[in-house]
């Protein structure tokens, strides 16, 4: 299978800047990989025909942190204690066949019992891809987050201040990606042939890889709604046909439990 070969050469030199590991030693903070998705095949129908199918890779990278003092301390929360996860998005989908106004959808939500965890960030923003050289069709991106923490060290006996940081920039050629959040729901999209500045930003070829960019920011200052369950869901936008049909892909899900576990 061959890749969008322009905006793979566009994002081969793409700027990252991840320094979201506080100094060894630091209390408090976790990081693990996800996998949601693992070379899930989704089948692409219309009237139970089967058109065509793609392959996605989702996975996540995610950090923990309390800050302002012990978790455990019982006054954490009236000393201004609070929790943050980091959710770092990569991976890809490959298609075989690319359909109008078709979009890649990505949805992390809190289920109903975890519904006071919010969600600060969802980035890049909708709208926020810049045209590259005039180009109506190559849309560049950055996520630029940065926030100090203060958080402790040395058994918790110390505290330390950390900068955490997460540059990146990337390029869409011939789509766009959209980025949204509500209340205890972080969404995000790749929309191939339908961007941001132009009704249509052209038309891509058969047998094209996607890369996954993103980053969510989730918090809460209560201790109670952790371990929070989010599921993480993964649907093709549906598109209709004729004004009567409609092209069709079945949504995949994942539950994660993300509890304090420091």
């Amino acid at each position: 299978m061959s890749s969008n070969s322009n905006e793979a050469s566009a994002n081969a030199l793409r700027q990252l800047q991840n320094n979201l590991d506080p100094p060894f030693g630091t209390s408090f903070f976790k990081t693990e990989r996800i996998r949601i998705l693992n070379e899930e095949k989704i089948p692409v129908t219309m009237i139970q025909i089967k058109l065509s199918e793609y392959t996605i890779t989702w996975d996540v990278q995610l950090y923990k942190y309390a800050v302002n003092g012990d978790p455990h301390d019982p006054n954490f929360i009236e000393n201004g204690g609070q929790i943050y996860v980091m959710l770092v998005h990569s991976g890809s989908i490959q298609t075989t066949v690319n359909l109008p106004s078709m979009k890649f959808e990505f949805e992390v939500a809190a289920q109903k019992d975890s519904s006071d965890v919010s969600v600060l960030y969802q980035y890049p923003t909708t709208g926020s891809g810049m045209r590259v050289d005039n180009q109506a069709n190559v849309l560049s991106y950055e996520i630029d987050f940065g926030q100090t923490f203060q958080m402790l060290t040395n058994a918790g006996n110390e505290t330390v201040s950390f900068e955490a940081k997460y540059c990146e920039s990337f390029i869409r050629v011939d789509s766009a990606q959209r980025g949204d959040k509500v209340s205890s729901k972080a969404m995000f999209a790749i929309t191939p042939n339908s961007g941001e500045n132009d009704p249509e930003l052209g038309t891509l070829p058969s047998n094209t890889i996607y890369q996954i960019y993103g980053f969510s920011l989730l918090t809460n200052q209560a201790i109670s709604a952790w371990p929070a369950k989010y599921t993480f869901t993964h649907r093709m936008g549906l598109m209709p046909v004729d004004g009567a049909t409609f092209i069709f892909a079945p949504a995949k899900s994942s539950t994660v439990n993300i509890n304090l576990g420091f």
